[in-house]
């Protein structure tokens, strides 16, 4: 059964910052045009069987359950709705960050 994958907002600006750090900071465009399509492609795989990567076991219990998938040198944070058979991608990360304190309880 497939799933439909939206991303969020945040997860878009995610990417908007990845582009433009490795773009400008690292005055690479070919890299950096390579690692969002990477996360990009990553991300349309989440269609079918996305429970298939790691629970991220910080996540705060209004975040449900967060699902992690690696590409690169950046983690994909999403959730799951099976009753909506939705994949929902919330943020896209560095992975080298402390992610327990991205989705940790205050």
């Amino acid at each position: 059964m497939r799933f439909s994958v939206s991303i969020s907002a945040l997860a878009e600006s995610d990417l908007h910052q990845i582009y433009t750090y490795i773009t400008i900071d690292l005055h690479n465009k070919p890299a950096a045009k390579k690692v969002i399509a990477k996360i990009l492609a990553k991300i349309d795989t989440l269609e079918i069987f996305p429970r298939r990567d790691d629970i991220f076991l910080y996540a705060k219990p209004q975040f449900g359950e967060i699902r992690t998938a690696s590409v690169g040198n950046y983690v994909i944070f999403y959730a799951i709705s099976d009753r909506k058979k939705t994949v929902i991608v919330h943020r896209i990360i560095y992975a080298r960050r402390n992610l327990s304190k991205i989705f940790r309880p205050k």
